[in-house]
């Protein structure tokens, strides 16, 4: 199929040829003053492979006309019957693939793009279809700068539904961009979906790192290939983070897309966040404590690395609380009491057994400082709690409690009473230090009245 003049489509005039592969022709196209992309079948024989894929990309595609996601189909035509000079074709909007629209763009910009490809597939997922063939060269710019999704000649239908596409031992994606576990004998039988997410993050790499071709293998963030180390326009170690988990060999390890989907988000809106702000804040100090560390580890998780960032979190936790230590020290006797095996006395009333699995705990970290006016048995004391535990699953909870209680405590009323926790964080996760951020915050909000009814308390014990 080298010549398309004289070819049916619909009305549709092919221009210059913009691609070529085994299994398609593209073509800019005219219509009257209509413009668009033309895509032509590189089969007339309905038994042959790749005119079976291409039937199954248009009806997928006219099928997800209600996804803002996916590619458009202008206009479509399946010849009855196929022969010589008569091939499937259709027309969509014209658009720039992702490697030609993000080149030299900023971080923000790409995982913006990525986040929304991420969302489309995770809704494609939740309909039991999946892609097969991310590459940036299947994801499209449109004009109005939406990212949508193109080329679903591979994709994944429940089974039963049509006949498979692929024979046993076929190769499904390109050879850079596949996960590992599409080259099973059988992969029709691989869940698809946790391999998506596998090639969109090595997409995001190779965006990001300015590469044509991502580097073989699971992408690990203490590689001299990191993002951290090619780039300094925003938090790249949280990106590489994310991307060292979504290209682990194992597919259950992965997130599923998504949880890849939220997480760009998340980061989205931290950068956002930090072009607000001058200041050194929370997250800068967690960006800082991330990228310090650098220890190796293989498809099992390190234990050593999950201590290094637990410890990280919980003293960005408690910096982020420094307002509120310095405040107590202003207005009585201050304590700090740590290491305590259980923090019966404070705020936080937080045990062991209240947190949800049953997952062994690694190491635990707690904090109780607090301020007193009086002596005992006549003594008002403000409490402020901090706790993280680490669990061996790589997961932490943590919980920050601040109480007004009379002297002795025991016999004593609690004046005011606060506390949040949060569990089952991922402790290499970007959501960690949005949670201890806003958790922070929300504790810094309820310190003002805890102090008025503190200082209320304590005048009437002079």
């Amino acid at each position: 199929m080298n010549n398309l003049v004289g070819g049916e489509f619909g009305g549709w005039l092919p221009g210059g040829e913009l691609h070529r592969s085994a299994n398609a022709r593209i073509y800019s196209a005219t219509r009257a003053r209509e413009s668009g992309v033309l895509k032509v079948c590189a089969s007339a024989k309905p038994e042959s492979t790749t005119y079976k894929r291409f039937l199954r990309e248009i009806e997928t595609l006219l099928a997800l006309t209600d996804d803002p996601g996916v590619m458009q189909v202008l206009d479509s035509g399946v010849p009855e019957p196929p022969g010589k000079g008569r091939y499937p074709w259709y027309v969509m909007p014209e658009a720039v693939p992702f490697d030609e629209a993000f080149e030299g763009a900023a971080a923000a910009e790409v995982a913006a793009a990525v986040a929304s490809i991420a969302a489309t597939l995770s809704r494609l997922h939740q309909r039991d279809l999946h892609h097969r063939d991310v590459k940036p060269a299947n994801l499209f710019r449109l004009g109005d700068d939406r990212s949508v999704l193109g080329d679903l000649g591979l994709v994944g239908r429940p089974p039963g539904v049509d006949p498979r596409v692929t024979e046993s031992g076929d190769k499904l994606g390109p050879a850079n961009f596949i996960a590992p576990e599409m080259l099973a004998i059988e992969p029709e039988a691989v869940d698809a979906r946790l391999a998506d997410v596998y090639s969109l993050a090595k997409v995001l790499w190779v965006l990001l790192a300015g590469r044509r071709y991502p580097m073989p293998g699971p992408q690990r963030a203490a590689d001299p290939s990191s993002l951290a180390a090619l780039r300094s326009d925003g938090a790249m170690t949280d990106l590489d983070r994310l991307i060292e988990r979504s290209t682990a060999n194992e597919p259950s390890a992965r997130p599923n897309m998504n949880e890849f989907a939220s997480e760009l988000e998340i980061w989205l809106e931290r950068q956002r966040q930090r072009e607000d702000t001058e200041s050194l804040d929370l997250e800068q100090v967690v960006a800082d404590a991330r990228a310090r560390l650098s220890s190796h580890f293989d498809e099992q998780r390190s234990r050593e690395r999950d201590l290094e960032l637990a410890e990280g979190a919980i003293g960005s936790l408690r910096d982020r609380l420094e307002p509120l230590y310095e405040a107590m020290e202003s207005i009585g006797t201050s304590h700090d009491m740590n290491s305590y095996e259980h923090l019966v006395a404070s705020a936080l009333q937080w045990y062991d057994g209240e947190v949800v699995g049953g997952s062994r705990i690694v190491e635990k970290w707690e904090h109780l400082s607090y301020a007193q006016v009086g002596s005992e048995p006549n003594a008002v004391r403000l409490h402020l709690a901090v706790r993280l535990v680490l669990f061996e699953d790589g997961t932490v909870s943590f919980g920050i409690g601040i109480d007004v209680t009379s002297w002795p405590m025991a016999a004593g009323s609690s004046r005011f009473h606060w506390r949040e926790i949060e569990e089952d964080v991922p402790v290499d996760s970007i959501r960690l230090a949005r949670q201890i951020e806003r958790m922070a915050d929300t504790a810094l909000a309820q310190a003002p009245e805890a102090i008025q009814i503190f200082t209320r308390m304590g005048e009437s014990l002079r």
